[in-house]
C-alpha cells in the first residue's frame, strides 16, 4: 500500500511539473525577451567574429541557466575544433573535448537540427553512449551554428545536476543562435569586405604608382574638357608653367584648353595611331585610347600625350646641319669649277683693251659692254669667294673683349667708309654732342650701350663681321621704308652679355621668316648673296651664343644675341 501511495505521489508531482513546463512553454516573459534583446545587442555591437562567438556562448549559458557551455567550429577536415569553453560565471575551463557528449554533438552536426534531452538517463538512443555515462549528464542542449546557410559549428550547454532544460529553453537558445549566426555571418562578410577593400586600395595604389611613374602624360577627360584623372607627369609637364594645355585655375577644376580639346576630338580613338597637336609654340604627340563601356557611356575619353617641342627642334637642327654639310661640300666643288672657268674670262677682259688700243673707235663701241661683263665677272667672283668660305670651317681665335668697344669700332668703320650705308646720323647716348639730330636727317644709327659691361670670349674679326652684316641689313630695311632708325644695344644679363640690333624698317614677312637662315636665300635681288644671315648664325653657334629673331612686316626687326660671360 505504501508503494502504491508513493507511486501516486510521484505521478502527481510529475503532472504538476508537466503543467508548470507547459505554462512556461506557452509564452515568453518580458524579462526573458528583454534578456534576449540585450544579449542580441551586445553581440551586434561587435564586428570582431571572435568577440561575437564569445558573447554568443556566454549569453547562451546565461539564457538557459546552464552550468557550462562550449563552442566548436567544423574544421577543414570535418572534425570539430573547440574555440571556447565557459562556466556560468564566465570563466574558461580547460580540455572542453573531455567535458562534452560527442554523441550529441555529432547527431546535431549530421542532422542540422537542435537537440534537447530532459533526462539523458531515460534517452534510449543516448543513455548508453559512453560520453553520457562517463560525464553523468542529466540534461543538455545542442544547437547548430549556421554561416551562409551551412552548419559551421555547434553551441553545446549541459547540466550535471537534477535541473533539466525545457523545450522553451531549446527554442530560445535555437532562436538566439540563429540570430547570432546571422550577426556572425554579417560580421564575417564585413571583415571580408574590409579586406577586399584594403586589397582594392592596395591594388589602386600599386596601379597609381605605375601610372605616375610613366614619363608620358595621361588624362581622362569629358566632352567639356574637364579632367577626371591626370597622372603626375601631366601635372608636372603639361600644366606647370603653361596654360596652352590646361588651366589649373578654372572654376570647375583642371580643364583642357578649348583649342587642345577640339584638336583631340578630330583624331581617331585608336591607341596605335599617334598624331601631332600644335598649340602656340608647343608641339605634342598624342594617342587617344578607348575606355571601358561604363566610363565611355558617361562621355569620358582617354588620351596620352608627350611634348616633343624640343625633339622637333633637334630634328630640324639635325636636318639643317645635314643640309649645310651637303651644301658646303657642293659649294666647295662648284666654287672650284667656277674659279677655273672664270680665270681665263677675267684674263681676256684685261687684255682686250690692249688689243684694241690701235682701234679706239672699236674700243669705244664695246667699252660699255666690257664694263658690264667686268661687273658681272666681279659679281661671279664674289659669289665664288662666298662659296669657298662656306665650304671651309670658320677660323675661330677667341680672346677676351668688350662688346661695347666692338660696337663702337663697327660704328666708326661705317662712318668712315661709303657704299654700305649712307645718310645716317650716328647718335651715341654717351656723347652729348651727338644727341642733336641735324635737320633733314632721314636715318639714325643709335648706340645704347650699358656701361661697365663684363667681358666675353669671342673672335674679334668674326664678331665685327657679324655686327656689320646685321647693321647693314637693318639699314637697308630702314632705307626701303624711307625713314627710321637702327639701334645697337648692349646689356648685362644674369650669366650673359646681350647684344640687340633693332630697326623700325620694313620687317620680314611670315613666309620669309621660315627661310631667312637658309644659304643663298635673299630678299635683295641681285644686290644680295643670301649668305649674310647664314654667316651670322654660324658665328653665333661657334660662340655658344643664343640667337633669336623677332620681326613684324611693316613694323621692324630685332636680332638678339646672348653671349656667355668669359670664364678665363
Amino acid at each position: 500500500m505504501s508503494n502504491l501511495l508513493h507511486r501516486l505521489e510521484q505521478l502527481e508531482a510529475l503532472e504538476q511539473k508537466a503543467d508548470e513546463l507547459h505554462r512556461q512553454d506557452s509564452s515568453y516573459s518580458d524579462a526573458e525577451l528583454n534578456q534576449l534583446l540585450m544579449m542580441a545587442r551586445m553581440i551586434t555591437d561587435s564586428e570582431d567574429p571572435d568577440q561575437i562567438l564569445r558573447a554568443l556562448l556566454s549569453s547562451s549559458v546565461q539564457l538557459v541557466g546552464a552550468e557550462r557551455g562550449v563552442l566548436g567550429l567544423v574544421g577543414s577536415a570535418g572534425d570539430v575544433e573547440w574555440k571556447l569553453a565557459l562556466l556560468r560565471d564566465g570563466s574558461e575551463f580547460m580540455d572542453p573535448s573531455s567535458k562534452v557528449s560527442h554523441s550529441v554533438i555529432h547527431r546535431v552536426l549530421e542532422s542540422g537540427q537542435p537537440l534537447k534531452s530532459e533526462n539523458l538517463d531515460e534517452h534510449s538512443a543516448l543513455s548508453t553512449a559512453r560520453s553520457v555515462v562517463d560525464l553523468a549528464l542529466k540534461s543538455c542542449l545542442c544547437v547548430p551554428i549556421r554561416i551562409q546557410g551551412k552548419v559551421a559549428g555547434v553551441i553545446y550547454v549541459d547540466n550535471s545536476s537534477t535541473s533539466i532544460f525545457t523545450s522553451k529553453m531549446l527554442a530560445l537558445l535555437d532562436g538566439f543562435c540563429e540570430l547570432g549566426s546571422v550577426i556572425l555571418t554579417h560580421a564575417r562578410l564585413r571583415r571580408e569586405q574590409q579586406e577586399r577593400f584594403r586589397e582594392l586600395q592596395s591594388l589602386q595604389a600599386y596601379h597609381q604608382r605605375i601610372v605616375n611613374a610613366l614619363p608620358s602624360s595621361l588624362i581622362v577627360y569629358d566632352s567639356a574638357g574637364l579632367a577626371h584623372f591626370v597622372n603626375a607627369a601631366f601635372q608636372q609637364h603639361m600644366v606647370g608653367g603653361t596654360q596652352v594645355i590646361a588651366d589649373r585655375d578654372a572654376p570647375a577644376g583642371l580643364r583642357l584648353s578649348p583649342e587642345f580639346t577640339s584638336q583631340l576630338e578630330q583624331c581617331p580613338e585608336d591607341e596605335k595611331t599617334s598624331f601631332e597637336v600644335v598649340l602656340e609654340h608647343h608641339i605634342f604627340r598624342c594617342w587617344r585610347f578607348p575606355l571601358p563601356a561604363q566610363e565611355a557611356s558617361r562621355g569620358l575619353r582617354g588620351a596620352v600625350m608627350v611634348e616633343i617641342t624640343e625633339q622637333k627642334k633637334l630634328e630640324r637642327e639635325l636636318l639643317e646641319n645635314e643640309k649645310r654639310s651637303m651644301v658646303s661640300r657642293m659649294a666647295g666643288s662648284i666654287a672650284h669649277e667656277i674659279k677655273n672657268a672664270l680665270a681665263p674670262l677675267t684674263g681676256h677682259l684685261d687684255i682686250m683693251p690692249l688689243k684694241l688700243k690701235d682701234h679706239p673707235e672699236a674700243l669705244e663701241i664695246i667699252a660699255s659692254e666690257l664694263k658690264i661683263i667686268e661687273e658681272m665677272a666681279g659679281r661671279v667672283g664674289r659669289i665664288t669667294s662666298n662659296l669657298s668660305q662656306l665650304s671651309k670651317p670658320l677660323r675661330f681665335a677667341p680672346t677676351r673683349l668688350n662688346l661695347n668697344m666692338q660696337a663702337r669700332s663697327v660704328t666708326e668703320l661705317l662712318r668712315e667708309t661709303s657704299g654700305k650705308i649712307k645718310h645716317y646720323h650716328i647718335v651715341d647716348m654717351d656723347k652729348p654732342d651727338t644727341l642733336v639730330v641735324p635737320e633733314g636727317t632721314l636715318y639714325e644709327l643709335r648706340l645704347e650701350l650699358e656701361p661697365g659691361l663684363p667681358s666675353i670670349q669671342a673672335d674679334p674679326d668674326l664678331l665685327q663681321q657679324l655686327l656689320l652684316n646685321l647693321v647693314i641689313n637693318a639699314a637697308h630695311a630702314v632705307e626701303a621704308k624711307g625713314t627710321g632708325w637702327v639701334s645697337i644695344r648692349t646689356a648685362h644679363g644674369i650669366d650673359s652679355v646681350v647684344l640687340e640690333i633693332e630697326d623700325n624698317g620694313c620687317g620680314i614677312s611670315a613666309d620669309n621668316l621660315k627661310k631667312i637662315w637658309e644659304p643663298y636665300f635673299t630678299t635683295k635681288g641681285e644686290k644680295g648673296t643670301g649668305m649674310g644671315l647664314h654667316f651670322v648664325r654660324t658665328v653665333a653657334e661657334s660662340h655658344d651664343a643664343e640667337l633669336t629673331l623677332t620681326s613684324e612686316e611693316g613694323q621692324g626687326t630685332c636680332f638678339t644675341l646672348a653671349f656667355p660671360l668669359a670664364t678665363r
